[in-house]
């Protein structure tokens, strides 16, 4: 529905970007990099700011990198 509502839209992506890093900030890294990475594709579409997409480049690899913590934990025996 978002899609068909909102479409690629400034706000819209503004909005993708906070709750991404409020999930990041409750260690909900699986749905905070899915919504960060549909932010990015939204913003190298619709915005064009490099600064923009280089702020969200750098939460992806922090959600991955701890993402990856995660996962080396729960495989710990």
């Amino acid at each position: 529905m978002r899609r068909e509502l909102l479409a690629d839209h400034r706000d819209t992506i503004k909005s993708l970007f906070d709750l991404g890093m409020a999930l990041k900030a409750n260690g909900k890294f699986e749905e905070a990099k899915d919504l960060l990475e549909q932010c990015k594709t939204m913003q190298e579409k619709v915005v064009n700011d490099e600064t923009l997409e280089q702020n969200t480049e750098e939460e992806l690899r922090d959600v991955n990198r701890l993402l990856q913590m995660q996962r080396a934990k729960i495989s710990e025996p």
